[in-house]
């Protein structure tokens, strides 16, 4: 059951105090109830011990085709499974036959950015197919969503000024969800040597937890995810000219009992009520803007940051009030919409195969995109909710 987040107000964030750069899911995991050929249990057992000659150490792979994809067949399993395949967009593991839900799959982060989560559902049911992969009881469910990662990339200078350990204040949860804040001294900018809040977790993983954390850091520092400086700026508009800086993720996680209450783990129902899920993740581990007048801080404002995220995925079944208004000139207003949608066309292009993009190819992707958009059950609504948002648009003087 999707839970109704609390009737709180927005904030109406200042003009310039962020810009939502991308959003995306960042981890996608599902467990199969399947039974394998088996000659494939043969074929990954030959593959894996040749893994294992090639290295002591046993950090060898060595190619392994699965349907009609290749993977890398490492030489030790992962987790307690046997076997462990993986490629630049999925990864495997697979356990003992006799065990049931021993298939494990899930999207790598680079695969859901470049691709999308249905894209790559749709190779990995395929490749089911083309392999012979059967549900152990075809009359049963045998797909159970594991764990689900959605993301938010957000520039926002203002909010790095606001990332001191005081933000801790502001923080609403209820009383069973614990949170962490990790800090760090700011002795690499000579100019600014105060303490610095880097990352703020609410929750576990094994279960809802929200993280808002510095990911400009993350990428310069450690994670070889350089390719997210190419989203942000295709999706986003920023393009860094020196080290990319100020911008934030936030990240909503959800496992566990959590999304089992909620969604029975079925795939479809997650879908159904994703931008809920959200919403009820966000408004239940949040940042707000504290109220003196106030004691009772579940009835603060919601911090600016969120605000923008929640309006920024329509305000799901309107939970609370809408508060953000967008302000500024029509004209540069509409001017930046069209640039963001003639990049996202561009990049349709692309990724369906098109070497040449032509006026041609792009009118014709231009049409479906418009006959999707009509087909919209919601699309009267999201009309009055755009409305609503741009009503205090200033006219070009």
């Amino acid at each position: 059951m999707v839970r109704k987040p609390p009737n709180i107000e927005l904030t109406i964030p200042e003009q310039g105090y962020a810009t939502l750069l991308c959003d995306n899911f960042d981890w996608w995991q599902e467990a199969l109830n399947v039974t394998l050929p088996h000659d494939l249990y043969e074929r990954m057992a030959a593959a894996k011990a040749h893994a294992i000659e090639l290295d002591d150490r046993r950090k060898a792979t060595v190619k392994f085709s699965m349907g009609n994809e290749d993977f890398q067949m490492s030489a030790t399993g992962s987790r307690g499974k046997e076997y462990l395949l993986t490629n630049d967009d999925i990864r495997i593991e697979i356990g003992s036959p006799n065990i049931e839900w021993s298939f494990t799959w899930r999207a790598t982060a680079a695969g859901l950015w470049e691709y999308g989560v249905h894209a790559l559902r749709d190779r990995v049911y395929m490749m089911l197919r083309k392999a012979l992969i059967a549900p152990l009881r075809p009359d049963e469910r045998w797909v159970s969503l594991s764990r689900v990662d959605y993301a938010f990339d957000l520039w926002s200078p203002s909010f790095t000024q606001e990332m001191t350990p005081d933000i801790v204040n502001t923080l609403v949860t209820p009383a069973a969800v614990k949170w962490r804040a990790d800090v760090w001294g700011n002795s690499s900018r000579p100019a600014d040597s105060e303490v610095k809040a880097q990352t703020i977790t609410f929750g576990s993983k094994k279960g809802c937890q929200v993280q808002i954390y510095d990911k400009t850091a993350e990428i310069v520092e450690a994670s070889g995810k350089e390719w997210m400086l190419e989203i942000w700026g295709e999706q986003g508009g920023y393009w860094p000219v020196d080290k990319p800086k100020d911008v934030w993720r936030l990240e909503v996680r959800m496992a566990g009992d959590w999304l089992k209450d909620r969604t029975e783990k079925d795939p479809e129902k997650f879908f159904e009520y994703q931008w809920q899920l959200i919403a009820d993740a966000l408004f239940n581990r949040r940042l707000t803007v504290s109220n003196s007048n106030d004691q009772n801080r579940w009835r603060w404002p919601l911090h600016p940051l969120y605000s923008l995220v929640i309006d920024a995925i329509d305000n799901p079944q309107e939970f609370v009030p809408v508060g953000r208004k967008v302000t500024g000139r029509r004209d540069q207003l509409q001017n930046i919409l069209v640039t963001n949608a003639a990049g996202t066309l561009r990049s349709a292009l692309v990724l369906k195969g098109h070497e040449d993009i032509t006026e041609e190819l792009a009118t014709e992707l231009a049409t479906e995109i418009v006959a999707r958009m009509f087909a919209d059950k919601s699309h009267n609504e999201k009309i009055e909710k755009a409305e609503n948002r741009y009503e205090l648009v200033e006219e070009a003087r």
